[in-house]
């Protein structure tokens, strides 16, 4: 079996997408909101949620920055970033979302949180790209994650 490069993403995107997202979102938002509610989320903090989804926790990290925050979701898959816009509009907040796959992600260290959902575990190699996430923190700056390890996923 050949590599894959690490943007390709090897689940079903689109309404699939939305609807697998969704429920994930659904069994997991509290448990979410109790983890990130341990890590100091601040009026006027400037996120990024990298494979954001729905938008589920794009919009919980908002909700936590607001008034001031800046929250950025990025997703490669444009039909998923469609419902997280309409979600976010139909919450009444501002959130920017942007297609963009990880290895695209330009770090200029203004970010005061990233957060990634779910995604390090289909990546190729997670650690390059939890080192381009780190490349977008402000000095102090915190990146958390949410994920599950399952070597059996990619060959040897």
């Amino acid at each position: 079996m050949e590599n894959r490069p690490s943007s390709e993403y090897v689940l079903r995107q689109g309404s699939e997408a939305d609807k697998r997202l969704s429920l994930l979102a659904e069994a997991k938002s509290e448990s979410t909101w109790n983890f990130l509610s341990e890590l100091d989320l601040a009026p006027g903090m400037r996120c990024l949620d990298i494979g954001c989804g729905n938008g589920t926790v794009t919009m919980m990290l908002a909700r936590a920055t607001s008034p001031g925050g800046r929250v950025t979701g990025i997703k490669l898959d444009e039909g998923c970033l469609d419902s997280a816009r309409s979600n976010a509009e139909s919450a009444g907040l501002e959130v920017e979302y942007r297609r963009c796959a990880v290895e695209e992600i330009r770090g200029d260290g203004d970010c005061d949180f990233v957060f990634s959902g779910f995604l390090l575990t289909h990546l190729q190699d997670p650690g390059a790209a939890l080192h381009t996430l780190r490349n977008t923190l402000k000095p102090g700056g915190v990146i958390a994650t949410e994920d599950i390890q399952f070597s059996g996923n990619r060959p040897s």
